[in-house]
This record gives structure tokens, C-alpha cells and sequence, in this order.
């Protein structure tokens, strides 16, 4: 049976066609990063017992790619997983001293979470928080792009504090005024303004605020420059370095190419 539309049917079948076709034009250009499912990562238990001298470490990553990494607050790596749960158990000769926090990596997202029992210093360190951008802001690469933080310190002997950005190689730093040729720097101010000169890639930019005591923190945001590829490889997990005196373990007859 043949089906007779009106003038004003058929206008108004071909504009809802025409905004479909647009809707699905503009989810097709968005960026990689907007359009994956948002990693999880949940730290369930972060503790020092004094009794038993031990730090352990527990939680979930899902959503995600690639390997867990985990480190204290100051940058030092304490473990890797495999994608998904993980659970590390470390002795007091196993740390360079006990961390007030630990930060979960896993692909692009990471979690900080306070330790429970850590030394009452650490009640005492610097708080901070990167204001500008916000997460998943699309750059473009050779553009000025501000970037903003707070921080603060309960602890009036501890000041001043110091501050330091890390770009995670995507820019040269702060450009120096006045200098021919130009030449840059690591910004040590709450705010810098930078320019990314590696196009098409995820930046995960760090700001970290460290006090008179060497106590520290730390706050981070990843930016989008360009359009980064997709469907790369998982990142290797990480291995403990060598024991002091054993990189050289072998047995008899063994070649060592140098």
C-alpha cells in the first residue's frame, strides 16, 4: 500500500534526517579521549602498621589499559600489577622512609590516597590543587596555553614553600623573557604559561609544592594536544631494579656484551 506524505511531513521528515547526519558528524570529530570509557582506579587500603613495620597497599583498576604502577607521594616507585586488582605488602627495609601518600597509576588515570598510621608529620604537609585547565582540555600544539595552582602549609616553620611543573615532555618550560635566542625554563611559580611543542598525544602535567621539611604534594591533570593515535600498546610493567652488587649474575662461560 502506497504511503502519501504532506508537504509539511516531508519537511519535517528531512530535518530531523539532517540533524541525525549532524549529530553523527560531530560525536565522529570528537577527541579520542572524550569518546573511551573513563578509567577507575579504587584504592581501597593505603596503611602503615607500626606493629608489624609494614605498608600495604590495596585496590581495583577498571576501564583501563595497561599495567598498575604505584609510587609513594614523592615520586618513588613502590610496585606495578597486572590491569585489574592489585595488592602490595612492603617492609620498612624495603622504603626509603614511610610515605605520608601513595599515587595508583593505571593508562591515563591515576588516584592519591593518604596513609593511614603514617608519621604524625605528615598531617602537616603542604595541600595543593591544579586549578587551570581542567582535565581532558583539547591544546593545540605552539599555542600559549596558562596553566594555575594552589597551595598551602599548616605549618608556619615550614615555609615558604617551593613549586615545580612537570610537562611530561610535550614543552619546552617557560620561555624566559628577553632571551635571544630564546631560551626556557622549568617554572617554579603557582602559575606559568607554556607552550606544547609535541603535537597529537596525552599529557599528563603535574604540579608538586614542597615545603621547608622536604614534605610534599602533588596534583595532576591530563591535557589532549592534537589528535593522539589510538589503539596503542599497554605500557610494560615496570621491574625492580637490580640488588646492589648482583647486575652481573651469570654463570661460568657466560658472554657479556658491552
Amino acid at each position: 500500500m502506497a504511503i502519501h506524505r504532506t508537504t509539511s511531513e516531508r519537511g519535517l521528515l528531512a530535518n530531523l534526517v539532517f540533524r541525525s547526519v549532524l549529530l553523527l558528524s560531530a560525536a565522529a570529530l570528537l577527541p579520542y579521549s572524550t569518546q573511551a570509557a573513563a578509567g577507575k582506579i579504587r584504592i581501597a587500603k593505603a596503611g602503615w602498621s607500626q606493629k608489624t613495620s609494614q605498608l600495604t597497599i590495596k585496590g581495583k583498576a577498571t576501564n583501563d589499559d595497561g599495567p598498575v604502577s604505584i609510587y609513594d607521594i614523592n615520586g618513588r616507585w613502590l610496585g606495578s600489577s597486572e590491569a585489574g586488582s592489585f595488592s602490595l605488602n612492603l617492609a620498612r627495609a624495603d622504603l626509603v622512609a614511610v610515605p605520608c601518600a601513595i599515587r595508583v597509576v593505571s593508562g591515563a588515570t591515576e588516584s592519591i590516597k593518604s596513609v593511614k598510621g603514617a608519621p604524625k608529620s605528615c598531617a602537616k604537609a603542604p595541600t595543593c590543587r591544579i586549578e587551570d585547565p581542567a582535565p581532558g582540555t583539547v591544546l593545540q600544539a605552539g599555542v600559549d596555553t596558562p596553566f594555575t595552582a594552589v597551595a598551602a602549609t599548616k605549618d608556619r616553620k615550614a615555609q615558604p614553600l617551593t613549586y615545580e611543573w612537570d610537562f611530561a615532555g610535550g614543552s619546552m618550560g617557560e620561555l624566559i623573557a628577553g632571551a635571544n635566542p630564546p631560551a626556557y625554563q622549568r617554572p617554579k611559580g603557582l602559575s606559568t604559561t607554556v607552550a606544547f611543542v609535541r603535537d597529537n598525544s596525552h599529557y599528563r602535567v603535574r604540579f608538586i609544592a614542597t615545603d621547608a621539611k622536604g614534605r610534599r604534594c602533588e596534583d595532576s591533570v591530563e591535557v589532549v594536544v592534537g589528535t593522539p593515535p589510538s589503539g596503542l600498546p599497554a605500557k610494560v610493567v615496570e621491574q625492580p631494579a637490580p640488588v646492589l652488587g648482583g647486575e652481573l649474575d651469570g654463570t661460568k662461560d657466560d658472554v657479556v656484551v658491552m
